[in-house]
């Protein structure tokens, strides 16, 4: 079956990660997820201030990365939470910086990118125990952890937000 696409889009066609073969490692399909974000551009940070920090992680488990992105223009106490794509194997928090700066520069709102522990290294239910709202899985490990994010940034409302990234499907 084939499909048409906006000519104007052909050269996009060269950024994308090549997903003909499913027989590459994790390795390999981390690295070439970091090189396209590497390569992606520049991103306007005008507006905006990153910082990295870390909070306590559920109990009996480490410290938790998160990559803050604060908008000079505050215009909510609320905040958006954004965990990465990737299927809990792949990814990093900084990959969509791109987005995440819109969104808090449009929205005036922090937006929360959470540095989760990938599987195979760290098997489940460690990524799910750190990005987990705590509404949809309370327990106790994960009601903790919100506790330390709340606590360390101070805000009162907040929203969750996700993708997907190739190669994983969703």
């Amino acid at each position: 079956m084939t499909y048409e696409f906006d000519p104007e889009l052909a050269p996009m066609l060269a950024l994308l990660p090549d997903q003909s073969s499913g027989n590459r490692s994790l390795t390999e399909v981390r690295e070439q997820l970091a090189e396209y974000t590497a390569n992606a551009g520049e991103i306007d940070l005008s507006g905006v201030r990153i910082r990295e920090l870390s909070v306590a992680g559920p109990a009996d488990a480490p410290d938790i990365a998160l990559r803050t992105i604060t908008p000079d223009a505050r215009r909510s106490s609320g905040a958006v939470y954004y965990i990465h794509g990737g299927r809990y194997t792949v990814g990093f928090a900084s990959m969509r910086d791109d987005a995440n700066v819109v969104l808090a520069r449009n929205l005036g709102v922090v937006v929360i990118a959470v540095e989760y522990r990938l599987a195979p290294e760290n098997p489940f239910p460690a990524g799910l125990e750190e990005t987990a709202m705590p509404d949809c899985c309370g327990s106790r490990r994960t009601l903790t952890h919100w506790a330390s994010i709340r606590k360390t940034l101070r805000f009162k409302e907040i929203a969750q937000a996700a993708d997907c990234v190739p190669p994983s499907p969703c």
